[in-house]
């Protein structure tokens, strides 16, 4: 080691080494003296620099110096202590780096081989202990960063020399900071260095010794405890990141689990509202934890509830930080999700790349299924938000490990068009799910099924989801090629219109009278074909799918005449696979599809539609079903009479319940009845004697009528006749249906406000099948204009046209009925008036006390007034007062000033107004007062023109008049004699 160059010491250095050992003492001594003499700023030149040691190393014998340099090298204490037992003044000597040998031994790695040398040195040179090198670091320092310290070293440093315990380098350090970084720190060395309150002081990073503390991975709990002990005030301490105690323990590995952070809640609550210059709380620091635990986030969130509605710099709310933490339990969303859910904000933020909680939990490869439903339930319109990079959850979802069935349904539950979303790479989640070596056959499938059309979307990399698909080891490449080109191929025609795939139904049904029982699951979809509407109709059974076949096909057999609408069939498919989510939690697929038009509005849906129009288009609809197509619908009602594309007309459209006209049993698909209010006498006959009975066109015209009543007089037929009809059950309402006879249906049907409509529908709503109207008798009723002819219901048999005289009884009811509506009107108008009244009331006492209120504030504003006129008269009187006192003072100072001042006592009084008058003094010439005017009629005059007169020297009234010389008995004697003179010429 080469020695530095020597330099000279100061004179109080000098002093203090000439100072023999036992005389010296350090207790008077502050701790700035013993501060690094260098700066941090650009050091002076080296000959400006005072010395800090008259020894040198090449004052030394060669041999001695060669000798010390080998044992600094070899870190040999047996060497060093043979060198400075050989020449003790090299224990003083400056070394590299500004340093003593103390520097040196205090860094050795066996610091407890160099115990002995170290008390040697410390005994030959004390103040060696508070010896700074350029860093401005004492050998208590190095020895507080050295691994191998023990507190008998430290001990040995710190009685030699008490005040370095609390010597600052020059990164404000202490020795004591640097051992609380040290991983062998103890509790007894702690002790050592607690002097002069150093715990609470703060080092360059604004770091106490406790955070100090907290940012090593092993330190314990009791040592922890001590320091803080040492300084409780160090819980509202923040480091230069704006960090507090509380920061330090919610991201520590250990003490986040321990009682450490009870401890600190304990004694400042509010620590947990504190954020850093990162804006995160010290709830986003536990979180982001990834030895966090349950204990731990229920005490935060206690005592800060509404820190799950912050966001740190980077807009990323706790719920972020949680969802991106691998250590992600679902213990952990619950207990965060009962408090997040009373600041319902708190769910809505976006991170600076538009990701939502959603978006880091699907990204997260610890996320289980389970977890990423609870966070979807939080917010589930988050599904559709695209990030900065233009992502769905669903996208990286696709890409996650822990991918399932019921994670990818989760999904599509709420949008299938999840599936067609393209984000900056080009790419559909079909694409990640094809690369991701952790689905299934059964994932693809149902992706694929949403949207075939992505499966022909190229990426940025030119490819397809089945390259990735071919790439993926677990997947067969036969298999995908065999899922992807056997693909339903409708769904690339027809643009579909997204829809929840929990939107189904179910209808139970038997094949036959006495065949088994089946269920039937249906779907629909609306789409686009062009610039039509379709619908696209799913089934689950294949006979109900040939069934709906030839029904389209017998009715578009034969051309319908021109204004009867018969619906088209525009595609069918075997391929459909709509999938449907079961409320059960599995999903089915739905093979069969039908395509038609889509059908306008019901006539339960429209507000207005005349009866007899109407009972014309049906009846010709109706003719061509029964007639020429053989077909009966089954069941006619409101809901299932549609609006045409043709003007005035209505159609129907084929349903499962529709039979053929000479259908065989045993091909007969037996559906139950799907509206017992329109269903026919001789239907809920055969149903109450346990038969399965087929409709026919009887039951078609029973039901017509009753559609034409319910569209004539807004309500059913059987609410008609019993008003609780619709709340009864199916046997009840098939008992009600046979108790009905032909004079109960005359009196109802006379309700209908027309005629003729009134007279049609009374033949098609008869108790016997056979004496009803079929659809080629109502249409050639219905072509009548003036008269209609009615067909007989037997050979030479005519029916009357004349309706009859109505019961008396009806008519006193329906007079009731009407006076009973009246009444209701009226009472109706006298509540809107009375209501009406009230508010206008509560209108003007609302009036009335603003007034009062204005008239209080008038009257409280005309007491101010005359209290201020009060003290503006007063103020006049004082005003007066003092003006009079003044000018009576002046007065008497007249001959006070001629006595003393003689000829000069007029110029001086005037010159005097003058200045109090903020004027210029005039020549003394002009204050030659003629013979015929007396002093005291000029000093008036002048007095009345100056500032005097308006009370400036009012004070002076109050002071009084001296009476204990001589000079005060003359002084009132003249004022007098001027008195009288004031008076004699006036």
């Amino acid at each position: 080691m080469e020695a530095s160059t020597p330099i000279e010491m100061l004179d109080d250095d000098a002093t203090l080494l000439s100072t023999p050992k036992a005389a010296r003492t350090w207790g008077g001594l502050k701790i700035t003296q013993f501060r690094s003499r260098r700066a941090s700023t650009p050091e002076p030149h080296p000959s400006a620099t005072a010395p800090t040691t008259a020894y040198h190393v090449k004052d030394c014998k060669p041999d001695v110096v060669a000798l010390l340099r080998r044992a600094l090298d070899e870190k040999d204490a047996v060497l060093a202590m043979q060198a400075v037992t050989t020449h003790p003044k090299l224990v003083a000597s400056p070394l590299q780096d500004d340093t003593v040998l103390l520097h040196h031994l205090c860094q050795w790695p066996h610091i407890e081989a160099t115990l002995e040398l170290l008390q040697h040195c410390v005994h030959e040179y004390p103040e060696g202990v508070a010896y700074m090198d350029k860093r401005g670091r004492t050998p208590l320092h190095y020895l507080c960063m050295n691994g191998s310290v023990t507190v008998r070293a430290i001990q040995v440093l710190v009685v030699a020399f008490p005040v370095s315990a609390a010597m600052c380098d020059k990164a404000s350090c202490l020795p004591v900071h640097y051992l609380c970084l040290n991983s062998s720190q103890t509790i007894d060395m702690t002790m050592m260095l607690h002097n002069y309150e150093t715990f609470s002081l703060r080092n360059h990073d604004g770091r106490t010794p406790l955070h100090c503390v907290l940012s090593r991975p092993d330190c314990e709990f009791e040592l922890c405890a001590t320091v803080l002990s040492l300084a409780p005030e160090t819980t509202s301490v923040v480091d230069s990141m704006g960090r507090t105690i509380l920061h330090m323990v919610a991201a520590h590995p250990t003490h986040i689990e321990s009682q450490l952070l009870q401890l600190l809640l304990s004694l400042d609550v509010t620590a947990a509202q504190h954020s850093d210059m990162h804006g995160q709380l010290p709830l986003h620091r536990a979180v982001a934890n990834p030895n966090v635990n349950v204990a731990a986030l229920r005490q935060l969130l206690h005592a800060f509830p509404g820190a799950v509605d912050v966001v740190d710099g980077h807009g990323q709310s706790p719920l972020h930080l949680l969802c991106g933490n691998e250590a992600l339990a679902m213990d952990l969303l619950l207990d965060y999700a009962a408090v997040a859910t009373t600041l319902p904000t708190s769910l809505l933020w976006l991170d600076d790349e538009a990701s939502t909680s959603l978006h880091i939990a699907c990204m997260n490869p610890s996320s289980s299924p389970e977890m990423i439903r609870v966070i979807y339930d939080l917010q589930p319109d988050a599904a559709t938000a695209l990030d900065k990079y233009e992502c769905t959850p669903f996208h990286y979802a696709c890409s996650h490990p822990s991918i399932s069935v019921d994670l990818v349904w989760l999904f599509l539950d709420h949008a299938r068009a999840l599936t067609s979303v393209v984000d900056h790479r080009g790419k559909t989640p079909l694409h990640y799910l094809a690369a991701n070596r952790h689905v299934s056959v059964d994932m693809i499938s149902i992706v694929f099924d949403a949207d075939p059309s992505a499966s022909q979307v190229t990426d940025h990399a030119m490819k397809l989801p089945v390259h990735y698909l071919i790439e993926n080891p677990s997947i067969p490449s036969a298999h995908a090629y065999r899922l992807l080109a056997g693909g339903a191929s409708y769904r690339q025609r027809y643009r579909i219109h997204d829809r929840a795939v929990t939107e189904f139904a179910t209808t139970s049904f038997a094949h036959g009278p006495h065949g088994a029982p089946d269920v039937l699951f249906s779907a629909i979809d609306e789409a686009i074909d062009g610039s039509d509407d379709v619908r696209l109709q799913y089934c689950s059974s294949s006979a109900i799918h040939r069934h709906l076949i030839a029904l389209y096909t017998a009715l578009q057999a034969t051309p319908a005449p021109d204004g009867v609408a018969v619906p088209a069939l525009r595609d069918t498919f075997e391929n459909a696979r709509r999938r449907i989510r079961l409320p059960s939690g599995a999903s089915m697929t739905l093979e069969f599809g039908l395509v038609t038009l889509t059908p306008r509005a019901a006539v339960a849906e429209s507000s207005a539609v005349d009866p007899r129009r109407l009972l014309v288009s049906m009846a010709a609809v109706l003719l061509h079903w029964h007639d020429v197509a053989q077909v009966v619908h089954g069941n006619i009602c409101p809901a299932t009479v549609v609006h045409s594309h043709i003007d005035d007309a209505h159609m129907l459209y084929p349903a499962p319940p529709s039979v053929r006209i000479g259908q065989a049993m045993a091909t007969w698909l037996v559906f139950p009845t799907q509206n017992a209010l329109y269903c026919a006498p001789e239907m809920a006959a055969a149903y109450l004697r346990g038969e399965t009975p087929m409709p026919t066109p009887a039951t078609d015209m029973w039901q017509l009528g009753c559609t034409i009543y319910h569209v004539a007089t807004g309500t059913t037929l059987l609410e008609a006749i019993a008003p609780h009809a619709a709340l009864c059950t199916p046997d009840q309402v098939y008992h009600l249906l046979l108790s009905i006879n032909e004079s109960v249906l005359e009196r109802v049907v006379q309700r209908i406000g027309c005629h003729d409509v009134q007279r049609l529908v009374k033949h098609l709503l008869e108790i016997s099948p056979s004496a009803r109207w079929t659809a080629r008798g109502l249409v050639e009723a219905t072509a009548r204009v003036a008269e209609v002819a009615l067909p007989p219901n037997e050979p030479g048999e005519a029916r009357a046209d004349a309706p009859e005289p109505l019961d008396p009884a009806v008519l006193l009811v329906q007079r009731l009925r009407d006076d009973v509506q009246v009444q209701t009107h009226a009472t109706l108008e006298a509540k809107t008036r009375l209501r009406r009244v009230e508010l206008d009331r509560n209108h003007l006492r609302l009036q009335l006390s603003e007034l009062v209120d204005r008239l209080n504030a008038i009257l409280l504003e005309k007491e101010e007034a005359i209290q201020q006129v009060a003290v503006m008269t007063k103020k006049r009187a004082s005003l007066t007062q003092q003006l009079d006192t003044m000018a009576h003072m002046l007065i008497s100072v007249m001959p006070l000033a001629q006595k003393v001042y003689g000829a000069m006592g007029d110029d001086l009084l005037a010159r005097l107004m003058s200045h109090a008058a903020m004027g210029t003094p005039p020549e003394s010439a002009l204050y030659a007062l003629p013979a015929s005017t007396s002093l005291n009629r000029m000093l008036r005059d002048r007095i009345r023109d100056t500032m005097l007169a308006r009370g400036c020297v009012g004070q002076w009234a109050n002071a009084p008049p001296p009476l204990d010389s001589d000079a005060s008995s003359s002084f009132f004697q003249h004022v007098d004699d001027d008195a009288k003179s004031i008076e004699t010429n006036p």
